[in-house]
This record gives structure tokens, C-alpha cells and sequence, in this order.
């Protein structure tokens, strides 16, 4: 059974194709041969063959490409009336008239017109007509091909006409002509005015005049970027134009705009990141330092340049890089007990004492509140510890002003109160939030 099965089972290729089809059975070999996808010259092959054969040649498939019959006569002929001529005996048929071949050669002898017969004189006719005809045709594209002709002519000179004026404008006043092309209504159309004025300089041979213009349009595509893909995107652009991105070499023209307009990016990318730090909650420790790390990168990109000012970067990292310390030690203390909180203040005073009058000791007692005064009655052994950047510890405590021990009146300040902000003064201690 499964031997006969496997004998019906055909594979098929067309003639001219390398490509193998099947294994198909008989019935759709007979869809294929009935659709013509499958003609007799093409190969077949299934079990038992020595090798491909012709479909027509093999006799199990050959009537699959019978031909039908010739239609039968009408027999509406034998019923008609009329009888049909004899047909014309061999005797009686006309000799064929001779045939030429273009170019003819004609004699002149009376004899010999009239041998060659009508034949000479229709493909003399036949062939004044097609150049006639040719002549016409040619004439008929002339008028059209002059029309396009000169309309490319007065076009070449309107546009060389228009960018010469153009570029005379521009050369008269390179400020205004900037100016005028980004007061323009859409960011599309300054981007189109531009290129015009671009296109003009090109025309007018001063392609090295259009430097300012480059750097403009540079400056366009980035807003356009920035409106539809944001701030991180048009960074991404600008890095890659000004040759900061995969080791790109930087624009022709625009290399250097494209360096101040990147650093303008990465200044507001830092406020940004800015902004998003103090709306998050004070838990949101990983966070925070993210966005932090994430504005110091891109303000220490431009460390180091020339578009920005120095010293005013550097004092934004300096007050992001505080932000950053101060937030890891909230972090720190804020996962740990209350208990351990006292102690590792405590070693924190100890080990980081530098001087004898680093540490002062106090007596004195706070309410525990915000805002909270001093009470002289009471006294409790505490620490005032300088941590640097203007901050001070007091037993574990951020205060944000140092007192010597001359200042101090008897006010003291101890307790666990971690939460709160320790500020020391001559008339008592007060708590603020810590996370003002």
C-alpha cells in the first residue's frame, strides 16, 4: 500500500527553471496540466524512473495533453442551394507578379514598366507615403521642443536673475537677511527661505559665502528636532553633527555653531534633570542621585568649552556635586534604626575630627518640635562636628552654621531627632524640616 502510494506521488519542473515542485498527486497533476502550469515539454519524475522525463513523452500522463479535434464543418454549407465553383485548375491559376525589394532600380524601356506590373508602381507610392509620413512626424515635434526650449532659457535666466538678487542682499547684509528668514511664520518656511537664499549663492558661484547661512539652517534642523523628538534627541543630533557621536567628523559647514548649540542643549538638559530632582520626594533616593549624576555628565561635557562660561559652570557642578554628597549620606542614615543612627554619629564625630576645636561640647536641651527653643534647664552631652561645604554635624545632625566655642551662651543641642535640621544660635537651637 505504501509502496503505490509513493508511486503516485509526482514531482514536476518547468523546462527552463532550476526549481523542483511536488511531491504532487495525480489529480493535481491534472489541475496543473488543465491550468497550463504544466505543458509536455516540461520534466516529471516519480518512483521508479531512471531519471526525468518529458511530461508529454511518459504514457501514464500523455493524454492529459491531448489535443481536441478539429470542430466539425457547418452543415448549414450542405443544406445551402447554391452550388459551390469548381475549384481552379493549375492550368488556369495566374503566375505570381514579381516581388522587389527596396531600393528598385527602374528602366526606362516602355517594355519593362509594363512587366513588373502594378506591383513597382504601389511600393513607389507606398514608400513616398512613409516619407511623407516621417516628415510630418519630425515636423510635428519641432514646434513643442522650441516651445521647451525657450521656456528653459527664460527660466535658467529668471532663476539666475532671482538668485543674483539674492545673493547681493545677502552680501549687502548678512544680519538682516538671517534675521528676516527666522521671522518668518513656520519653522518650515524658515527652513525653505533658507535654503533659498543657500540655493542663490550656489547659482551665483559664492558657495563659500553661505557659511553663515549653513550654520543657520543647522541650527533650524535642530529646533525641528527638538519640537517633534525632544530635548534628549536634537542632543543626539547635535553630538552627531558636531562630530561627537561615534566618531563623526563634524559639518563642513556649521561644525563650530553645532558645538555652542550642543552646549546650550546640555545646559538646559541640566536644568531639566534640575527641576525633576526637587519634585520627587525625598525616599526616592536612587532617583535623585540619578537625575543629579545624569545633569553633572552634561554639564562636564562642557567643562572645558569655549561657548559657555567657565566659571559659571563650574560653580553650577560645584552646588550639583553637594546636592549629590549630601543626598547619599540621607540615604545612608535613612535606611538604618534610630539606635544605629546614634551610634555611627557618634563614630562619625570621632573620626573625622581634625582639630581640638572641630568638637565642642554642648549642654542644653531642645523640644522636640520644629521650631523648637532651647530649654537652659536642662543639659544633655552633645557634638558640633564641621563635615566641609558649610555643613556641620551636631551628634549626628546636618546644621548649616558652624559656632565656635566662644559663640555658645550655654545652648546646647543633643538628642536622636535625625529628621530635623540642627541651626545652633547665641539665643537657643532651633529644628527645621532636614529636608528643606
Amino acid at each position: 500500500m505504501e509502496n503505490s502510494n509513493s508511486e503516485n506521488q509526482w514531482y514536476w519542473s518547468k523546462r527552463s527553471s532550476e526549481e523542483r515542485n511536488g511531491p504532487v498527486d495525480r489529480e493535481r497533476l491534472e489541475g496543473l496540466a488543465a491550468e497550463g502550469t504544466l505543458e509536455p515539454e516540461d520534466i516529471v519524475w516519480r518512483k521508479g524512473f531512471d531519471d526525468w522525463k518529458e511530461a508529454g513523452s511518459v504514457e501514464e500522463i500523455e493524454e492529459l495533453f491531448a489535443s481536441p479535434p478539429p470542430l466539425p464543418e457547418d452543415s448549414s454549407d450542405e443544406n445551402d442551394d447554391e452550388e459551390t465553383p469548381p475549384p481552379i485548375s493549375e492550368s488556369e491559376k495566374s503566375e505570381p507578379a514579381e516581388e522587389y525589394d527596396f531600393p528598385i532600380e527602374f528602366k526606362t524601356e516602355k517594355s519593362n514598366i509594363a512587366s513588373s506590373g502594378s506591383t513597382g508602381s504601389r511600393n513607389i507610392q507606398k514608400a513616398s507615403e512613409s516619407e511623407e509620413k516621417s516628415w510630418y512626424n519630425k515636423k510635428r515635434w519641432i514646434v513643442p521642443l522650441s516651445v521647451l526650449a525657450m521656456s528653459a532659457v527664460f527660466f535658467s535666466y529668471y532663476v539666475y536673475y532671482e538668485s543674483l538678487k539674492k545673493a547681493d542682499e545677502f552680501e549687502e547684509n548678512r544680519g538682516e537677511v538671517i534675521k528676516k528668514i527666522n521671522n518668518k511664520g513656520s519653522l518650515d518656511d524658515k527652513i525653505y527661505e533658507n535654503n533659498n537664499y543657500i540655493a542663490a549663492l550656489w547659482w551665483t558661484g559664492k558657495k563659500e559665502e553661505s557659511r553663515a547661512l549653513h550654520e543657520n539652517l543647522d541650527s533650524l534642523k535642530i529646533e525641528k528636532v527638538y519640537r517633534q523628538e525632544g530635548l534628549k534627541r536634537s542632543i543626539k543630533v547635535a553630538k552627531e553633527y558636531a562630530g561627537e557621536e561615534d566618531n563623526r567628523a563634524p559639518r563642513k559647514y556649521g561644525g563650530e555653531n553645532f558645538r555652542r548649540v550642543l552646549d546650550s542643549l546640555r545646559v538646559e538638559r541640566a536644568k531639566r534633570l534640575m527641576q525633576d530632582y526637587e519634585k520627587l520626594q525625598e525616599n526616592k533616593y536612587e532617583r535623585k542621585l540619578e537625575l543629579l549624576g545624569s545633569a553633572k555628565d552634561n554639564l562636564s561635557s562642557i567643562k572645558k568649552g569655549k561657548y559657555m562660561s567657565p566659571d559659571k559652570v563650574e560653580n553650577k557642578l560645584k552646588e550639583i556635586s553637594r546636592k549629590i554628597d549630601k543626598t547619599r549620606r540621607i540615604k545612608n542614615f535613612a535606611n538604618i534604626s534610630e539606635e544605629e543612627r546614634e551610634d555611627r554619629a557618634v563614630s562619625l564625630c570621632e573620626d573625622k575630627v581634625r582639630e581640638e576645636h572641630d568638637v565642642v561640647k554642648l549642654f542644653g536641651r531642645a523640644k522636640p518640635s520644629i521650631g523648637g527653643i532651647a530649654d537652659e534647664n536642662s543639659s544633655y552631652p552633645g557634638s558640633v562636628l564641621d563635615i566641609g561645604d558649610g555643613e556641620y554635624i551636631v551628634d549626628g545632625f546636618v546644621a548649616t552654621e558652624y559656632i565656635s566655642p566662644e559663640n555658645l551662651t550655654g545652648d546646647a543641642y543633643s538628642g536622636t531627632y535625625f529628621e530635623c535640621k540642627v541651626e545652633v544660635t547665641k539665643s537657643g537651637i532651633y529644628l527645621r524640616n532636614f529636608f528643606d
